[in-house]
């Protein structure tokens, strides 16, 4: 459902390294969320983005919120990178 990738970042407030995650998603599942938790609790921050054409369905969005540390990003369109 999504290619995970991690990279560092420095944060720059705290002059600290972070360990930071991207999912993809692609028209995903109700339950997305229960499988990007998995991730979340793996790194400081946790990138969200998804490349479906419509836009994800409100308790898809809603429960995503829900992630602390996650950042959602919708592209509105399939770019290809996963």
């Amino acid at each position: 459902n999504g290619l995970n990738t991690f990279h560092y970042r420095t944060d720059m407030r705290f002059n600290k390294k972070q360990l930071c995650g991207v999912v993809v998603l692609y028209n995903p599942a109700c339950d997305v969320a229960d499988s990007v938790m998995t991730y979340s609790n793996q790194v400081d921050h946790l990138y969200i983005v998804d490349n479906s054409d419509k836009p994800a369905d409100k308790q898809v969005l809603d429960s995503i919120k829900k992630i602390k540390n996650a950042e959602y990003v919708s592209n509105g369109k399939n770019l290809g990178i996963s």
